[in-house]
């Protein structure tokens, strides 16, 4: 079991340098904040309080570190920040996939040339001062968990986690209606369409305006493409209405225009003209 931090109101506590200057402990709350959240930080904790009229009272904590969470537009750039005291000197940095056999993205080692494959040699770039990674042209297939591995001479490899998400807009949707002659019983029957393509994540539509429980779905497919990844979306639905209705779809965060359904059919009249 290794100490973390506390305190003992008979004597000082001596607190190892890897917890010194990143845990702070709250005599008051009988509480311990731990900044600067390493990936080794996971695991179970016991918190022992000593009171003097009985024995000590023992509770567990389980840590999950989940790592910092980043976002990139298909095709865009990002940037890896990986988490370090950057007044510590580095003399080896890798930034890789935790697959079963770890995917090296790209680092540096100041003792040898380190090899990046050529999928990310000319889309990445590392700032040894910042312990950062830029990427460029971002594609879906690079969204996932990646890891910064920094090597340090005063401690033991360091580890934090990344997780980088991809997302692209979508087209502004199009929506279509084409609705039927009135049923005096029934109210007016319409059949409208929303599509939108080239987003990503994919999405499901959104009517705006029309009430859940008259709409009636005919159809709802989706295909991803095949090079880029990224889905078209389209839906086809029914919807019954007595009075004008304005619709809207939205796909992904991406809006149509508004259109307007059974609507009232203008007046007819008879002309005469009468010669006398």
């Amino acid at each position: 079991m290794q100490f973390v931090n506390g305190f003992d109101t008979d004597k000082e506590l001596e607190v190892s340098p890897e917890y010194q200057d990143r845990t702070e402990v709250n005599k008051t709350e009988l509480s311990m904040e731990m900044r600067n959240i390493k990936t080794s930080d996971e695991g179970l904790y016991q918190c022992l309080v000593f009171y003097s009229t009985a024995s000590a009272q023992i509770s567990r904590i389980y840590l999950k570190v989940t790592g910092e969470k980043i976002s990139a537009v298909l095709g865009r750039s990002v940037t890896f920040r990986c988490t370090w005291n950057l007044s510590i000197p580095v003399y080896k940095l890798y930034i890789q996939k935790p697959e079963l056999q770890p995917l090296f993205i790209n680092g540096f080692d100041l003792d040898k040339e380190l090899q990046v494959s050529p999928e990310y040699r000319d889309r990445t770039e590392v700032n040894k001062a910042e312990l950062s990674m830029e990427m460029r042209n971002v594609t879906v297939s690079d969204e996932g968990p990646y890891e910064c591995v920094v090597f340090s001479s005063t401690t033991s490899p360091d580890r934090s986690k990344i997780y980088l998400m991809v997302t692209a807009e979508f087209s502004t949707p199009s929506v279509e209606a084409e609705c039927g002659e009135r049923n005096p019983e029934k109210g007016r029957s319409c059949q409208m369409s929303c599509g939108a393509g080239g987003g990503y994540p994919r999405s499901d539509v959104i009517w705006a305006g029309l009430n859940q429980s008259m709409m009636i779905v005919l159809n709802d497919s989706s295909s991803e493409d095949s090079t880029y990844k990224t889905w078209s979306i389209n839906q086809t639905i029914k919807y019954t209405c007595e009075r004008p209705v304005h619709v809207s779809c939205e796909i992904g965060g991406a809006v149509s225009h508004t259109i307007t359904i059974c609507e009232s059919a203008p007046l007819g009249f008879d002309m005469f003209c009468l010669g006398f």
